[in-house]
């Protein structure tokens, strides 16, 4: 079977998470090091390197197995007539992206990079992290078709292609621009207020999307179609 560049990525974010885990139990910083932040940014959770080991290992087992399994995942999509390979990419894509930065923040832990509770610096790192997440969703959510993972999954999105396609067009574009601000204001924002303003925004353009499925649905004389 030939593998795609998005499958040598899953490889290789999966063989680095693993060696960061072995050298976080063996080499790592010994501790106590912050295991849990509140919403302020603040440390609420300590342990030691080899929980964080742990915590490392899971995310690698996680991301190899959560990949392999999206595809098999996919069959009904398929069955129904949905776009289920651009769905799966998009998924791989957003579990990739989110695990190699849990794994990044978790190895800087672990070599002595982050070992204390700067709310400010922890915040701009989620806020970050999320406009990040965005940033990579947004970018694909509009040229993804009916698929059961990704995307503005109403009641009415699903039975217009028309609503569908103009819900997740929205939202795709409004993720993207709040995700691409976020991303490049996070190391100058005060926090937590970045993190709420960027999580907010989020939902709004939630709210919007369904909204703009609704509408689109109302008009659409070929609703009910898929």
């Amino acid at each position: 079977m030939k593998l795609r560049g998005m499958d040598l990525a899953a490889i290789a974010a999966t063989a680095a998470e693993i060696a960061a885990a072995g050298y976080i139990q063996f080499w790592g910083k010994a501790g106590p090091l912050p295991m849990h932040f509140g919403l302020n940014g603040q440390v609420n959770a300590w342990g030691d390197r080899h929980d964080l080991a742990v915590i490392v290992l899971a995310t690698a087992v996680l991301t190899g197995l959560l990949y392999a399994l999206l595809p098999a995942l996919s069959r009904r999509s398929v069955e129904q007539g949905g776009d289920a390979g651009r769905g799966v990419e998009v998924a791989q894509t957003i579990l990739l992206v989110t695990f190699a930065l849990v794994c990044l923040v978790a190895t800087a832990i672990g070599v002595g990079l982050l070992t204390h509770g700067d709310g400010n610096l922890v915040g701009s790192g989620v806020m970050g992290f999320i406009g990040l997440l965005m940033l990579s969703m947004g970018a694909w959510l509009g040229k993804v078709g009916p698929n059961p993972f990704v995307g503005v999954r109403t009641y009415w999105s699903l039975r217009s292609r028309l609503a569908w396609d103009k819900s997740n067009r929205l939202f795709g574009r409004l993720a993207f621009w709040t995700g691409l601000v976020g991303l490049a204001a996070s190391p100058f924002t005060p926090q937590p207020a970045g993190v709420l303003a960027v999580t907010g925004a989020l939902g709004l353009a939630a709210i919007a999307a369904i909204f703009e499925s609704w509408r689109v649905w109302r008009d659409d004389a070929d609703r009910q179609s898929i």
